[in-house]
């Protein structure tokens, strides 16, 4: 199950990433990283989502972050995600090769790519607010 919903979650950024290309972007990788690994990896408590991952437009930066949250909401739900131990062994899931991404997409497009985990480190206040500067052109 919980292969199925990391595979349903780069699967949605590869949809996303036909209309905003700018989520293969070192920034807006390393905040979906950074998110990842607050939430995932570290098992903190959904009680706020990142809205702003520097995309170039608002429209980006929802579609980021309603797919985000909706695969961290889903994991929650997992009985399965209560058996893996948190940190290096939940990174390993998401960077598995072996999920079967849309051809032409790699995980690391996505979130990079970490041979170790990163240490917990709260999340940046700026993830949480959408900018003005933020609007559909």
């Amino acid at each position: 199950m919980i292969h199925h919903l990391i595979h349903t979650l780069f699967s949605e950024l590869a949809a996303i990433s036909e209309e905003h290309g700018e989520i293969h972007d070192t920034h807006v990788r390393d905040t979906l990283h950074l998110t990842l690994n607050f939430y995932f990896i570290w098992g903190n408590p959904c009680t706020r989502f990142p809205c702003h991952y520097y995309m170039f437009t608002k429209q980006g930066n929802l579609a980021v972050s309603n797919a985000v949250k909706k695969f961290l909401l889903a994991v929650n739900e997992c009985e399965e995600i209560k058996n893996i131990p948190l940190g290096q062994r939940r990174l390993d899931l998401l960077q598995n090769d072996e999920l079967g991404l849309a051809e032409d997409y790699d995980m690391d497009e996505f979130i990079g790519y970490a041979e170790k985990v990163l240490p917990l480190e709260p999340l940046c206040d700026s993830m949480f607010v959408m900018y003005d500067d933020d609007d559909d052109e």
